[in-house]
């Protein structure tokens, strides 16, 4: 009888400290949410990711992945609108070949994409912070979304300083000085169409013109050893899954060229002409299109796809309800900002 009662203890103080192990779990995930870096509204990574994952599986036929160039300049709801062609904008700020990779694995659990669209300045973005990426924030915009896995412990181990690295694993550690200026955005569940800027399959709508001149830059491909090593990964993924790639340039004010470029290459900047691309009335800032010039370069990528592509239109098709609704919201609030496309 005593032996029992021992065992009933002992299985009881086992629960107890596992239900504590829990209740401590919980508390951090729920302070790493509410304490934890935020983008600005319409950059928002968490809101796009937070939509893509809420997306019917296997319904996305297009992917987009890279930096905030693609996120400002291709307004994926169009693509849908002209041709039926699903489109997701899976991007995020100052994005590098390593965060590529990373969000590429985590977008393929849900998604059969038959084609990605690689934004080519993954490849020349600043990396001042450790060789990574351009500043701490940056790698708490990209890191910070992402679940924990043995590839991302790997990024991590591989690029920052073990001191720097429990940031990254508690992230309310850093940022818990943030306090005073929290609201409601960080307590709330942020859906990608929440708030003043409301996200459209990761496009958001921005009306802000650049004023002053652009003087377009000539930026070489030149891969560190590293970033070549997760580049070769990358390609090998779609390989292995049959997806074809595309890379592109939107005309940003940077003029990206790679010598001898073994993969498909749009270079917009190129093409400003036959886009109708006009900087005066386009861009947002010196390296971003605002929704004017997404619209006209997004109306000659939909052209370009179907001309080189072979993507199915799933306009009316059951299962893809949700995407419609997404591109009905998308219409109407162009219609309210009193935008043509």
């Amino acid at each position: 009888m005593k032996k029992k009662s021992e065992e009933s203890k002992k299985k009881r103080v086992v629960a107890s400290a596992l239900i504590f192990f829990l209740f401590c779990l919980a508390v951090l995930s729920a302070e790493n949410k509410i304490f934890g870096y935020k983008d600005k509204e319409e950059w928002s990574t968490d809101r796009r990711i937070s939509q893509y994952r809420e997306l019917k599986e296997n319904t996305i036929d297009v992917l987009i992945v890279g930096s905030s160039h693609m996120m400002s300049g291709i307004a994926a709801p169009l693509l849908w609108e002209k041709s039926g062609i699903s489109a997701y904008n899976y991007v995020s700020r100052n994005q590098t070949v390593p965060f590529t990779y990373l969000s590429l694995k985590e977008a393929l659990k849900t998604q059969k994409p038959k084609l990605i669209i690689f934004d080519i300045s993954i490849l020349i973005n600043p990396s001042d912070y450790y060789g990574l990426v351009y500043d701490e924030y940056h790698a708490h915009i990209n890191l910070d979304t992402l679940p924990l896995s043995a590839e991302k412990i790997k990024l991590m181990s591989e690029y920052l300083p073990v001191k720097e690295q429990i940031n990254y694993y508690l992230p309310f550690l850093r940022f818990h000085t943030r306090w005073k200026e929290l609201s409601g955005y960080d307590f709330g569940r942020r859906n990608g169409q929440d708030g003043e800027y409301p996200i459209y399959n990761g496009f958001c709508i921005v009306k802000d013109v650049w004023e002053k001149e652009i003087v377009t830059q000539e930026l070489p491909v030149n891969l560190s050893e590293r970033w070549q090593a997760y580049f070769q990964k990358m390609m090998e993924l779609c390989k292995e899954k049959g997806i074809e790639v595309l890379f592109l340039d939107i005309p940003n004010g940077q003029n990206i060229t790679w010598e001898g470029m073994p993969y498909a290459y749009l270079n917009g900047n190129q093409l400003e002409e036959e886009i109708g691309y006009q900087e005066k009335t386009d861009a947002r800032d010196e390296t971003h299109m605002n929704v004017f010039g997404a619209i006209k370069f997004t109306n000659y990528l939909n052209e370009y796809l179907k001309q080189n592509y072979e993507l199915s239109d799933h306009r009316g098709e059951a299962g893809y309800e949700q995407m419609e609704e997404i591109c009905q919201s998308f219409r109407e609030e162009m219609q309210e900002q009193g935008i043509t496309k």
